[in-house]
């Protein structure tokens, strides 16, 4: 394998690893924690470069594989046909065209082993794009439903600003207390005789 191939490797063990970290089964309070972190320090913004870079290498790794398959495969065509017909157009023996043959197919293997990884590479580099975003819009939604709980309890920090209703309309300023409707039990016969 090559530094280049090695390098895919390891990138993608840790996207594995990122991922699994971003979908393991945490306690809200963990989770909350690590994407806190991540969007504290704007960690998407500054490896902005990296990932971008590494989009573009693995749509060009995926090309180059594809491109060796191909030829590969027209090679193994051309050769079927040399023994259908009998004729070897390379005017060489049985032993080379064994051991050229052993070398494609180690190339076609090592081709197909490179197109998974980078595409895996590129998979999952959307796939932890996406959970970021899952993530980032838990936090929003967690801070805006506090918010909306403290406006509601009447604490001092909450202001009806800060609060405002998706429509883009802000509830009254007055304070209030949540609401509980309870339906009514049916009326008794007694009850009933009484009115």
């Amino acid at each position: 394998m090559s530094v280049v191939w090695v390098s895919v490797f390891i990138l993608l063990c840790l996207e594995l690893i990122a991922t699994a970290v971003l979908v393991m089964p945490l306690p809200r309070l963990v989770r909350k924690s690590i994407a806190s972190l991540i969007f504290r320090f704007e960690l998407a913004q500054r490896v902005k470069f990296f990932i971008r870079f590494t989009v573009l290498a693995s749509l060009f790794a995926i090309w180059d594989c594809v491109q060796e398959l191909t030829r590969l495969r027209e090679k193994y065509e051309a050769g079927s046909l040399e023994k259908k017909t009998g004729v070897n157009m390379d005017g060489g023996d049985s032993q080379a065209s064994f051991y050229q043959a052993s070398l494609d197919r180690q190339r076609r293997f090592r081709a197909e082993r490179n197109l998974y990884l980078s595409a895996f590479t590129l998979t999952l580099l959307f796939v932890i794009g996406r959970l970021l975003d899952m993530s980032r819009d838990e936090i929003i939604a967690d801070k805006r439903l506090e918010e909306l709980n403290a406006l509601l309890d009447g604490e001092p920090g909450a202001t009806p600003a800060s609060a405002a209703a998706p429509g883009g309309t802000s509830p009254s300023a007055t304070k209030r207390k949540p609401v509980v409707v309870v339906p009514a039990a049916p009326a008794s016969a007694a009850d009933r005789k009484k009115k």
